[in-house]
């Protein structure tokens, strides 16, 4: 340490000057203003430019950097020099034993006391860690963005005091919104959330304010036209603001539909198939006791339609199955269920009926519709049907028992239809 006791002495402003500049952790160098040579340069400049202090006193930038850096250098000092503003900031790379670092520089001029430039001051701080800092946080936001693109992920903010929403781009595609029409105001999410999902949302939003929680919703959203995207929405509050992000899950949830269906349903006709009858009656039954209700199982077997299959091949027999389908789901209500449980076999379950019903009336609708004839690409064809009934509770408590039933009614009702076979 230096320790100067009288600072009038030009030496000791010298001395004392220098270590000011020695103390600085970045790297100092001071030019003359007429010659553009090195006057003082610091510790951490001589460490940086891997030269000793003394030896790099008297030299211009040309003695030290390479011509291209040496260059811009000076030309950034002269266009300080003849400037007003005495100061600017600027950044430059420098090849440093062939590693590249990058500096943020402010460089002063100092004036004497009658204006005219005497020196130039140039403070550099090494940026180089901050700078690849910055990119790596660059590309870890670009893979970011391009994940939430792919997985349509929308991000979002929401004040809750001033009530102030701030969605990104994705947000905007999500709930089919133009920024034009967005006024940025939590009713602009609230109108467009499915009017039978609002209140649920909205009561998750509620409690995790009220525990500063988290939350997860699964809900739906307008989209365009009369169309209805689903999201899985998440949030989390940290202080007044809750921050979240929304998934566009419609794809995931249609494909999971699309699963559903096709395990429940049967391929050629797209009634319900024998999987997706033992899950409607094992949730129904429970709930006809309940309620004190009663269903019939019919139980359908066709007649005449292998003469048309082996005469005319399946494809014909193919668009016949599909009308008679659609025929049987035409006579369901919304709480019935129509399956087809094997080539030309039907069971249908007609519920939530009063004991006042007459089944027989029943079978006869379902017969006259039935046998009506059917326009195929090779003509007209008519079908006749047998038809079975089982009665819950009267005559069985499980779908089991209740197919046995109608099972064995059929075939008596198919002996009977045999001579018009």
């Amino acid at each position: 340490m230096c320790t100067v006791k009288d600072l009038s002495d030009v030496k000791n402003q010298e001395v004392f000057a220098q270590t000011v500049f020695d103390a600085l952790p970045n790297m100092l160098i001071v030019k003359r203003a007429d010659s553009l040579s090195i006057t003082h340069v610091n510790d951490a400049g001589s460490k940086i430019l891997g030269t000793d202090k003394a030896s790099l006193v008297g030299l211009s930038d040309f003695d030290i950097f390479e011509e291209a850096e040496a260059k811009k250098f000076i030309s950034d000092d002269k266009q300080l020099l003849s400037s007003s503003e005495k100061q600017i900031v600027n950044e430059f790379k420098l090849n440093i034993g062939g590693v590249t670092r990058f500096f943020e520089t402010k460089k002063i001029v100092i004036d004497d006391n009658y204006g005219t430039p005497q020196y130039i001051l140039a403070l550099s701080e090494d940026v180089t860690k901050w700078r690849e800092a910055q990119q790596t946080l660059k590309t870890l936001n670009r893979r970011m963005s391009m994940a939430a693109d792919a997985a349509h992920i929308g991000v979002w903010e929401w004040d809750i005091a001033t009530n102030e929403l701030i969605w990104d781009e994705w947000m905007h595609k999500i709930y089919n919104v133009s920024k034009a029409g967005f006024s940025g105001q939590f009713s602009d999410w609230e109108d467009t959330v499915h009017d039978d999902d609002i209140a649920n949302v909205k009561q998750k939003i509620e409690q995790s304010i009220k525990d500063s929680s988290g939350f997860h919703a699964i809900f739906r959203v307008k989209a365009a036209g009369d169309k209805y995207r689903h999201v899985s929405g998440f949030g989390r509050i940290e202080g007044n603001k809750m921050f979240g992000i929304n998934v566009d899950i419609t794809e995931q949830v249609e494909a999971e539909q699309k699963i559903r269906k096709l395990a429940n349903s049967d391929t050629l006709t797209g009634l319900a198939n024998r999987l997706a009858l033992s899950t409607y009656m094992r949730n129904e039954l429970p709930r006809l006791e309940r309620n004190n209700k009663a269903c019939t199982l019919l139980y359908l077997d066709l007649n005449r339609f292998k003469p048309i299959n082996d005469e005319y091949g399946h494809t014909i027999g193919d668009e016949v199955l599909v009308e008679l389908a659609q025929r049987l789901q035409s006579m369901c209500r919304v709480y019935d269920i129509a399956s087809r449980v094997g080539g030309d076999e039907f069971i249908v379950v007609i519920t939530e009926l009063s004991t006042e019903y007459n089944v027989e009336t029943l079978k006869a609708r379902l017969a006259k519709k039935l046998t009506q004839p059917i326009t195929t690409t090779q003509g007209a064809f008519s079908v006749g049907v047998s038809i079975g009934h089982a009665s819950y509770p009267e005559e069985g408590k499980t779908l089991e028992e209740l197919i046995y039933i109608a099972d064995e009614r059929m075939f008596e009702d198919k002996k009977q239809n045999i001579p018009s076979n």
